[in-house]
């Protein structure tokens, strides 16, 4: 298992939060230092009651959300029928997977449903 070095979020610090210092990734090299992935990782660990340590980044990437909901669509929300650039950032804590969803323009949301798709962008 390959580790990264992860960018601490300024505020986060101010707060008393410890943050790692490596991150695990089961899909190899990722890049953190976008603070949106650490500001992610920070949701996860208040939402689920873990330490920031026991995230893993099972998977980070670059892709196209099929239309506006970004993969997680709610009942009753209308979305604009367009093609999306943006991410999808997966995280695990103890087998269990965690999806986080964004446009290129906002910042990781947590998405407890995924649906529609998701295309990666193609490898160089």
């Amino acid at each position: 298992m390959k580790t990264i070095t992860t960018l601490a979020v300024t505020g986060l610090a101010a707060l008393g939060l410890a943050l790692p210092t490596t991150v695990a990734t089961a899909a190899g090299p990722a890049s953190t230092s976008d603070p949106r992935v650490t500001q992610a990782m920070f949701d996860l660990a208040q939402r689920e009651g873990v330490s920031m340590t026991d995230i893993s980044i099972t998977s980070l990437q670059g892709g196209t959300w099929n239309d506006g909901s970004l993969g997680c669509a709610k009942e009753g929300y209308v979305y604009i029928q367009a093609l999306v650039h943006g991410s999808k950032l997966v995280f695990s804590v103890d087998g269990e997977k965690y999806d986080y969803h964004r446009s290129d323009k906002g910042s990781y949301f947590y998405c407890e449903a995924p649906t529609g798709s998701f295309r990666p962008d193609a490898l160089a």
